[in-house]
């Protein structure tokens, strides 16, 4: 008699399960970014009309997160090449949204402009990979 099969280890998860549990944790976490996104636009107005903008900036900076958090879980997902590419886009426009800020302030109003113009870029970036469902095989030739 053989001890192969209480000394072999656990078999690991299948890889199609983990991608689409990625997957939809990733859609959670998108329209949980989205929702702070539009609070983060209520902010913002509050911020131009005489309320304090940190609560904006504080926000600002967990979308950023968010957005890191996105691209992970993103890559374990993987549903298609074009998804992948358009989450990668995410953080880097975050960035730019922080240095858009940054200069807005300390510079010229027109990156503030920008800054504005930026965040829909994410929102709707973000809205789109929200929808991202798995890639379908292809036809076999």
């Amino acid at each position: 008699m053989s001890d192969t099969a209480t000394t072999d280890p656990a078999p690991a998860a299948h890889p199609g399960r983990v991608r689409s549990t990625a997957l939809a944790v990733f859609r959670v976490l998108a329209v949980a970014t989205l929702a702070a996104i539009a609070v983060q636009f209520v902010f913002a107005g509050l911020g131009a009309f005489g309320a304090s903008l940190d609560p904006h900036r504080s926000l600002g900076y967990a979308i950023a997160a968010a957005c890191i958090l996105l691209l992970i879980v993103m890559l374990v997902a993987r549903p298609s090449r074009t998804a992948t590419a358009l989450a990668v886009l995410l953080p880097v426009l975050a960035v730019l949204q922080m240095v858009l800020a940054t200069l807005g302030d300390d510079t010229d109003a027109w990156f503030g402009g920008l800054h504005a113009l930026n965040g829909l870029a994410i929102m709707g970036l973000t809205a789109r990979l929200a929808g991202t469902r798995p890639q379908q095989p292809g036809p076999v030739a």
